[in-house]
């Protein structure tokens, strides 16, 4: 039981922090390849000019998303992306 403590905050962050492929997919960005990793990557940046201690917990967000993003990869690699978007985060 005390692992299960240990280990469901972990699994609970795993998942929110993958919001970036999320968010990125359901804004119809099928078919660009690496998307939320992108997003996260974009944002970490912009986190880190204004705090260090968020761009630490964003930079999970990053890792998580490529991850996320590799298992998508052959779903984005099938569909061809209509648009070429300037910026990788959806507004």
């Amino acid at each position: 039981m005390a692992i299960a403590r240990r280990i469901f905050p972990l699994i609970v962050t795993a998942l929110l922090a993958a919001c970036s492929t999320v968010i990125t997919k359901s804004d119809k960005r099928w078919g660009v390849k690496y998307s939320g990793t992108k997003c996260a990557v974009s944002r970490t940046k912009q986190i880190y000019k204004q705090t260090k201690f968020g761009a630490a917990v964003e930079t999970l967000d990053v890792v998580v998303s490529a991850a996320a993003d590799t298992l998508l990869l052959p779903a984005d690699s099938l569909m061809h992306a209509a648009t070429t978007y300037a910026n990788p985060c959806p507004e």
